[in-house]
């Protein structure tokens, strides 16, 4: 038992042993752990840090303009029309200069003169000197739908969306023909009323919501001796009666043809807004006033020369501008009037300017697109929004511009945007005829008959009717 003993203290101090010096090897290994892992922990930035400070030397393009260069030489000619976030926008295409091999040649006009040089590129199937188009509201269309002037956008717009957020742009019914995109939109425009603060608190005049009330507003500024006339309704071209027609027939749910393209302007109910139209001419603008340009309203704003406009929201940032206006802050918006108090905003079909790739122009279209996509990207819009309606949803939580409200009102209770190819021969003819409702020579029954007739006559050539 002894022996036992004995031999059970011994096997006590072997193991003793062993758990001292046998398990001697692990314990270098546990301490040499960290140091094989510290030099990995301390590397792995080592190896990073070269390719974050080498990445700006592959960065493509330049400041504003982040797109590749093209292998040769390129030239990119872009023509549009004038006013403060349009110009915005030419200077931003502008910084694409600084790409090597790209020279932009930007060209603004006013709008008659722009329109009549794409029209004309157009006619000739794209084939002209520019690459770039601007387009506004149904010109799009009108221009897509002559000889395939304009290059389909669609492809591109998929391949790009992930970096440019295109989705997040709005007002594509305007820039689509037959369910293809043409365009991509750079602004969102409807016209509202702007007024004088000071002389609507002098007179007690309220903001007016339905056209009734405008034609109160300015018999009462009739009385003013500070004011040249009391307000515009823009009716100094053929044109421009029909937009103005067009805008608050359209607000009491009217659309100028019927589903067999057969005009609808010849009832009571066309004729009752034309004798609205011309009972604002006569309270707002006088004789004078039916010669005021879009231009000349936003001057004669801005000088004191009217006390109330009802215009377009790309004229609005002018209004603070101290460089232009002499009311700066003073003078207030509000939403567009309607025909009546339960109807639709008047003027609220919220299409904007769009920029468009002419389908004959010899420059990559990839690289025309990518040149609109830097110039509407969502920094570019935020500063545009400081001077229109910017295209970009999210731009409006950032917006500061203080007609914003007014315009987002109007176009959010507005009319929805509808083409139909053969409207556009409805507006020339009614283009033609409208402004001689003012000569005396015919009434304005007779005046919209004849624009009926005329539109039938040209629309039957055009297989529009059958």
């Amino acid at each position: 038992m002894k022996k036992i003993q004995n031999i059970g203290f011994a096997l006590l101090i072997v193991l003793v042993v062993v758990s001292l010096f046998g398990c001697g090897p692990q314990a270098p290994a546990a301490t040499e752990a960290p140091a094989v892992e510290e030099p990995a922990a301390t590397e792995a930035p080592a190896v990073e840090e070269p390719a974050a400070t080498e990445a700006p030397v592959v960065e493509v393009g330049v400041e504003g303009c982040r797109i590749p260069a093209p292998a040769e030489p390129t030239t990119v000619n872009i023509i549009g029309w004038s006013y403060p976030i349009i110009d915005f926008y030419f200077k931003e295409l502008e910084k694409c200069n600084g790409v090597e091999n790209l020279t932009i040649n930007t060209q603004l006009m006013d709008s008659g003169s722009a329109n009549e040089q794409i029209r004309l590129a157009a006619a000739a199937g794209g084939e002209s000197t520019y690459d770039i188009v601007m387009s506004s509201g149904g010109n799009v269309q009108e221009i897509a739908d002559m000889n395939g002037a304009l290059y389909q956008i669609d492809d591109l717009i998929k391949k790009y969306n992930d970096q440019y957020e295109i989705n997040d742009i709005v007002g594509w019914a305007d820039a689509q023909l037959n369910g293809k995109t043409y365009a991509v939109p750079m602004e969102n425009n409807t016209e509202f009323i702007f007024y004088r603060a000071d002389l609507f608190e002098k007179y007690g005049i309220e903001e007016p919501a339905t056209w009734d009330d405008v034609i109160v507003a300015c018999e009462t500024l009739q009385a003013d001796e500070s004011i040249d006339i009391p307000g515009t309704l823009t009716l100094y071209a053929g044109w421009a009666w029909d937009l103005e027609f067009n805008q608050m027939y359209g607000s009491q749910g009217f659309r100028y043809l019927d589903a067999d393209n057969m005009p609808t302007f010849t009832g009571p109910e066309a004729v009752a807004t034309v004798e609205k139209m011309m009972a604002v001419a006569k309270a707002c603008n006088g004789e004078e006033g039916m010669t005021y340009s879009i231009d000349d309203s936003e001057v004669a704003m801005e000088t004191g020369g009217q006390a109330l406009s009802f215009t377009w929201a790309s004229r609005g940032a002018n209004m603070d501008n101290p460089e232009k206006s002499q009311f700066v802050g003073g003078i207030n918006f509000s939403p567009a009037p309607r025909f009546s108090a339960d109807g639709k905003y008047y003027g609220a079909y919220g299409g904007g300017a769009s920029f468009a790739i002419m389908s004959g122009s010899k420059v990559d279209k990839e690289l025309l697109f990518q040149i609109i996509m830097e110039a509407t990207d969502y920094e570019s819009q935020v500063k545009a929004s400081e001077l229109g309606i910017a295209s970009r949803l999210k731009v409006a939580d950032v917006a500061t511009a203080r007609y914003y409200k007014a315009a987002m009102t109007t176009i959010d209770g507005g009319i929805p945007a509808e083409f139909n190819p053969a409207s556009g021969l409805a507006s020339t003819a009614l283009s033609n005829w409208l402004p001689l409702v003012t000569t005396g020579d015919y009434t304005v029954q007779e005046v919209l008959d004849k624009a009926a007739a005329e539109y039938i006559e040209q629309a039957k050539a055009a297989g529009y009717i059958k």
